[in-house]
């Protein structure tokens, strides 16, 4: 059986929202990273978009990441999906797991990423993220 990334993103966005956590659980079981102390509080996507072309760190090996995009889609209102797409160099290559990365605008923060290609400037990384809005938190995707 073969499953599309949208598909799979589409069924555990529905999990999280039939889930109907408390907002303080879902914070703490968040697969986005917690905001870098003195940050701004804003968080998703927004908080990403500013510093594409910036470079990002792994603590682990030094390896140094460029955030090439933030992509955006929306499955509900409700929850906001995004993913970071990262360029590096061709050599050494990174395999798909949890590392520390540091910013020096954003902090440090921890994120899951995976190979998904490679083009012409290099091997392509992904980190993708979904998130419950706030009630009041309009949509920009659905606007």
């Amino acid at each position: 059986m073969i499953v599309s990334r949208g598909s799979f993103l589409r069924v555990c966005g529905a999990a999280l929202v039939g889930a109907s956590l408390p907002r303080w659980s879902l914070a703490a079981a968040s697969l986005a990273p917690a905001p870098a102390p003195g940050a701004p509080l804003g968080e998703g996507a927004a908080r990403f978009s500013p510093h594409v072309g910036s470079v990002f760190t792994i603590d682990e090996t030094g390896q140094r990441l460029r955030l090439r995009d933030v992509a955006e889609s929306a499955v509900s209102p409700g929850i906001e999906q995004f993913a970071l797409h990262f360029t590096a160099p061709a050599e050494p290559s990174i395999p798909h797991g949890t590392y520390a990365f540091r910013h020096p605008v954003l902090g440090r923060m921890e994120m899951f990423i995976t190979p998904v290609g490679a083009p012409a400037d290099g091997p392509l990384y992904q980190a993708c993220f979904s998130r419950i809005r706030a009630k009041d938190e309009p949509c920009r995707i659905n606007l």
